[in-house]
């Protein structure tokens, strides 16, 4: 806002029947998808590499992506943020619900530009580490 870059920390914000980072982490799309197949996967990783073949995980990204509407769009409407960007593990492979997202988001007129993190983990410590730059 205004030329001043804040992090939103929208994970312990309120969300359907918990806060976002119930609808929004790797323990989402693991839970879910265990649901939703009987099947264990280690992380969302594994699930993109299932992606191209698998349904079930086809609908869990699209599950996925319905959530994030709704939440984005009330945090848009809210906060009219210039641009968000996307880290975690879910930006990894954002190639598989981004597109999807920004139609969705269009539709509730939205066009607030959604960016990936470029260095994704790394991005926390070295943000802290340049605190101490003096």
């Amino acid at each position: 806002h205004h030329g001043v870059t804040i992090d939103a920390n929208l994970g312990p914000s309120p969300f359907k029947a918990g806060i976002a980072d119930d609808y929004f982490s790797t323990r989402w799309f693991i839970t879910r998808y265990q649901e939703l197949s009987g099947e264990t996967v280690q992380d969302v990783k594994a699930l993109s590499i299932l992606f191209p073949t698998d349904k079930r995980v086809q609908a869990l990204f699209l599950e996925f992506v319905k959530n994030l509407t709704e939440f984005l769009n009330g945090f848009v409407r809210r906060e009219n943020p210039a641009v968000i960007v996307m880290g975690g593990n879910i930006a990894q492979c954002a190639d598989l619900f981004l597109e999807d997202l920004e139609a969705n988001l269009k539709v509730a007129g939205i066009t607030t530009p959604i960016l990936q993190a470029k260095l994704g983990e790394d991005a926390a410590i070295l943000g802290a580490a340049s605190l101490f730059n003096v």
